[in-house]
């Protein structure tokens, strides 16, 4: 069962207030109820037994279990609405959130709703608050599966992808800095650590997050020596990435840059610049100059460079050249995801 770290006789919770104008739900208004819900200014009717059973929140509301609930009063003389007797979410979960929830309940007695893929970590934050275990567990499944630690975010692709089939693909687009930092905050609360990982790296290729970081350090909460170390792991990755963008497919110390033997042919149909050193300065100008090592150089996990480049320069390599460079590129990135550590606190 779910812990707390405090009693819930210890804990003490204020009622929404009361001066507003109460509206039903839309999806969850059961006519044949015998219990109301409030969260905010909306109000649910449902079943006190369904609850009951899944909640030990509303269990111990309801009297129907042995914990004690006294501490959190709902009012001294309770409401009623439609005969019904009314009873109020903690604050922590206000009405957008208890939607989700109930969303995620039905679901699991196989019901289909569709759960909002915006609820990221309220769901979990809202199930933990009410107690139940089963949404708990799901949404921890969820979240671990979508912020993966095992591999990097896959990088944007001009090709069409499809992922293989699984209950919670992982999401391998870009997150917000805000979506990072509650990522961070639910990972360390709520004992996921896998999920840290990827949203620290969430936290290096935003640019935004580093503007603010750079006017006020404690904006966020992070202490110095956290930043520092932020700042070290995104210097790190930089310098990886720029090292690699720049040199040319098919370069070897030994065997010097050369074209691919498959398309050793005449331009178009093989490289312009076949070998030597004139092919390694036009592969490392064009990175320049197209400004695509600068630009990757803020989220190397998954910037595609020749997904942006200019038709008229990607055109000069060829297609067997740009695969083998690009296989490279994937087994590097594994390499700096493997290397990649969660700063310490």
């Amino acid at each position: 069962m779910l812990s707390s770290q405090s009693s819930p006789s210890q804990r003490r919770q204020r009622n929404w207030p009361a001066d507003v104008a109460l509206q039903r739900s839309e999806n969850f208004w059961d006519n044949d109820g015998d219990v109301i819900i409030r969260a905010e200014s909306t109000i649910y009717r449902l079943h006190k037994a369904w609850l009951a059973e899944k909640c030990t929140y509303f269990a111990g509301r309801f009297g129907l279990s042995g914990d004690d609930y006294s501490g959190i009063i709902v009012s001294e003389e309770p409401e009623v609405i439609d005969g019904c007797s009314v009873y109020h979410t903690p604050l922590k979960v206000p009405a957008e959130d208890f939607e989700c929830f109930l969303r995620a309940l039905r679901n699991q007695d196989g019901t289909s709703y569709a759960v909002p893929q915006t609820a990221g970590t309220r769901l979990l934050i809202a199930a933990h608050a009410l107690g139940c275990d089963a949404v708990v567990a799901q949404e921890r499944e969820r979240l671990c599966a979508v912020w993966n630690e095992r591999k990097p975010p896959r990088p944007e692709s001009y090709r069409n992808y499809r992922p293989p089939a699984s209950t919670y693909p992982p999401d391998d687009a870009p997150h917000s800095f805000q979506e990072a930092l509650d990522m961070i905050q639910v990972g360390r609360n709520y004992g996921l650590p896998s999920v840290l990982k990827r949203a620290h790296y969430e936290l290096l290729s935003s640019r935004e997050f580093e503007d603010l970081v750079k006017k006020d350090p404690g904006a966020f909460g992070f202490s110095r020596s956290e930043i520092k170390r932020l700042s070290r792991a995104q210097g790190k990755l930089m310098f990886a990435w720029h090292r690699t963008i720049k040199k040319p497919p098919r370069d070897s110390i030994w065997r010097g840059s050369h074209c691919h033997p498959l398309a050793r042919s005449p331009f178009p149909f093989g490289c312009k610049q076949q070998h030597g050193a004139i092919r390694r300065s036009a592969w490392r100008d064009m990175m320049n100059e197209t400004g695509e090592a600068k630009e990757g150089a803020r989220d190397p996990l998954r910037y595609n460079v020749f997904l942006r480049m200019d038709e008229r320069r990607s055109s000069q390599w060829c297609s067997c050249c740009v695969r083998e460079w690009e296989k490279v590129l994937a087994e590097r990135r594994e390499e700096w995801w493997a290397e990649f550590k969660v700063p310490r606190r």
